[in-house]
């Protein structure tokens, strides 16, 4: 087909110019907005190959499950304004939902477990924040050293069973590690 610009399609329809011939690749570079494209009868993924964002598709009608299909990623759905409980309902994982943006309180929000958190890359200092104790975070594998990052002390880590080993190597001082019961260990 011959190049296809913009004054010549004014005035007829899309589906009559892919009628005519003229491809999704031509009418898009002719200007032809992705609303049109759709009712033309082309797919979310056809129209993302051809250059159309997740927020053009989903501007032009296609559903959040349509443009997972197509193969838009958690930051392009993100980005097209879907939210953090549509996503998770579409099944985004808790890794591509943290990779998105959404902060380790709004994942534990919308119900992701302690354990899922932490595989998103959720540091201790985050979870503790979210009222989860020492011992919880040391049951998911969180080190001495993790933990004395996010405030605990020396006397709580030797309550969770962490040994004067571990603390000495998290940084905890001779004193530090007396206080926990830990005497004479340096």
């Amino acid at each position: 087909m011959d190049e296809l610009p913009r004054k010549e399609i004014a005035g007829f329809l899309t589906k009559d110019l892919v009628a005519g011939g003229y491809s999704l690749a031509e009418l898009r570079e002719a200007g032809c907005a992705p609303r049109e494209l759709r009712q033309a009868g082309f797919g979310a993924s056809e129209m993302r190959h051809v250059g159309c964002s997740a927020s053009q598709l989903r501007d032009a009608g296609f559903v959040l499950a349509e443009l997972k299909a197509a193969g838009c990623n958690t930051v392009e759905l993100r980005g097209a304004g879907f939210g953090l409980a549509e996503l998770k309902d579409a099944g985004c994982s808790v890794v591509e939902l943290k990779q998105a943006g959404f902060h380790t309180a709004e994942l534990h929000e919308v119900g992701f477990s302690l354990p899922d958190l932490q595989e998103a890359g959720a540091t201790a200092n985050e979870i503790s924040a979210l009222g989860f104790g020492s011992s919880e975070l040391r049951d998911v594998g969180y080190t001495a050293a993790e933990l004395r990052g996010a405030g605990f002390s020396a006397l709580d880590l030797g309550a969770v069973g962490f040994g004067p080993e571990e603390l000495a190597e998290a940084g905890f001082s001779a004193a530090e590690l007396e206080e926990a019961g830990y005497a004479g260990f340096e």
